[in-house]
């Protein structure tokens, strides 16, 4: 059925009135005139009754008491005045309408999430309630403060958590996010698991004037937040509990320098972006042909950031082949601060800015108190971890790793044989949990299989802090596991 258009109004839209002329309203006004036919906006404030707002003029509320059972829009955000127009518009008996809900309240839709600032989300369900036939059920926010209810719009207002939950257990349909206080690489880092298990959809004005639905599909956007590419699981440090296994290798083993590139291309069939390139170890640079690694990564990739992992005992003696090689490809050391680095981490990284190479230092296992050095267990050789609830506790989910050719969600299975082999037996079963890029699959299946919880799991526990150490000539078992 087509609309009836008279002198420019819709006599299919309904009729209703304003209650704030500030400037949220200037802000949803637009919005606002694709589903109501506007009236007048309703303002306390005597200087602006008369006048035009938006186009639309501006009265007091004495249309309240003067014309019962109108309905009625608040458009305002502040809490008490919301609360004094809410009981004034109850004492008038007139009726409040919900900008945030749909024309048709009977209709079928969707059931989604809004994700950003509190003002974004308010924003976006005003947009999705005049445009589209969905309904927002909730708003999320990183903000745990203001976890519990807005006011204005009467939506729950959930933490990130919540509303992942929410999404796998179906209870919503799609997380819906504003890209303004949250950029784009930010929000599919956040929801990784949603983008390819459910949807995830990012919306701003820029995709508004290009997309005429108003948002895109995150899994449209081929993406990895982090991929570590295994250089060699040989190390010069021997750490006991290393969470990698590396004093356990017994022989030295490069990643192939024609397989890696070969993976590179074989990879791009999968993924546009790589956030975080990362070539690792073991010790990266312990790595003979590492300058050819790091030109290879920027050629197949390259707008991703690319570093070079390293404890840093051998950046003091570094090439002026690698040295070129990092500034040529805008690489930068990822630098882990251990005990033995104490007493020289100054005078190396003074050496690195002295060069202009990029570094960044985590100092995580390193404590003022050496009594008190940060360092953890957590394998459990009996397997009886719950692995969703380990996988979702885990940092390390989003650490995948590659090496030759297999990939896993996280180094663990990639390494776990090395422990198999030095201890010769079978202790951690993770081979389901590694596979061949070659394969034939498609991209969803590919990031689906890095992104979703592994059987591996159930080998992690929470860890068990313990102070720093080596370990001896021969190892035990028990320098590994809980």
């Amino acid at each position: 059925m087509c609309a009836v258009i008279l002198w420019g109004v819709d006599l299919n839209k309904p009729k209703v009135y304003a209650y704030g002329a500030g400037a949220y309203f200037f802000k949803i006004a637009d919005e606002l005139k694709k589903k109501y036919e506007i009236v007048a906006v309703i303002d306390k404030n005597s200087s602006k009754q008369g006048q035009l707002v938006s186009g639309i003029p501006c009265i007091s509320n004495d249309v309240l008491r003067e014309n019962g059972d109108v309905p009625i829009i608040i458009t305002c955000i502040d809490e008490r005045s919301i609360e004094e127009i809410r009981e004034e518009i109850k004492r008038a008996k007139c009726i409040e309408k919900s900008i945030y809900s749909r024309n048709s309240e009977n209709a079928k839709s969707d059931e989604v999430i809004v994700f950003g600032s509190i003002e974004e989300c308010r924003m976006l369900d005003i947009w999705i309630a005049c445009n589209t036939q969905e309904t927002v059920i909730s708003y999320c926010t990183m903000k745990y403060n203001e976890v519990g209810v807005d006011k204005p719009s009467g939506k729950q207002i959930v933490s990130y958590i919540s509303a992942q939950r929410m999404i796998r257990e179906k209870t919503a349909t799609k997380i819906i996010s504003y890209i303004g206080t949250y950029d784009i690489e930010f929000v599919p880092y956040l929801f990784e698991q949603d983008i390819v298990q459910n949807h995830l959809y990012v919306f701003n004005d820029e995709i508004k004037g290009r997309y005429s639905s108003g948002w895109i599909q995150i899994n449209e956007y081929r993406r990895i937040g982090c991929l570590q590419f295994m250089l060699t699981p040989s190390c010069n440090l021997n750490c006991k509990l290393c969470s990698y296994f590396s004093p356990l290798v017994k022989e030295s083993i490069f990643y192939d320098l024609n397989r890696f590139e070969s993976d590179l291309q074989r990879l791009r069939l999968y993924v546009d972006h790589i956030d975080s390139l990362d070539l690792w170890g073991g010790e990266s640079l312990l790595c003979p042909d590492l300058p050819k690694y790091i030109y290879k990564a920027r050629e197949y990739f390259p707008d991703s950031n690319i570093n070079v992992g390293t404890n840093g005992l051998l950046l003091s003696n570094i090439s002026d082949e690698l040295i070129y090689a990092m500034k040529k490809t805008k690489a930068r050391f990822l630098i882990s601060v251990y005990p033995p680095l104490r007493n020289s981490f100054d005078k190396i990284f003074a050496g690195l800015k002295e060069k202009n190479i990029e570094y960044f230092a985590e100092y995580a296992h390193l404590s003022c108190d050496p009594d008190k050095t940060v360092f953890f267990r957590r394998y459990d050789l009996s397997g009886e971890n719950n692995h969703v609830e380990s996988w979702e506790l885990c940092e390390s989910k989003r650490c995948h790793t590659i090496f030759e050719g297999m990939i896993s969600g996280c180094y663990f299975p990639i390494v776990s044989k090395y422990f198999n082999e030095y201890f010769d037996g079978q202790f951690f079963n993770t081979s389901d949990d590694v596979i061949d890029i070659y394969r034939n699959m498609s991209t969803k299946e590919f990031l689906s299989f890095l992104r979703s919880p592994m059987n591996s799991c159930k080998y992690c526990h929470l860890p068990i802090y313990e102070k720093w150490k080596t370990i001896g000539k021969k190892s035990e078992i028990s320098d590994w596991v809980i």
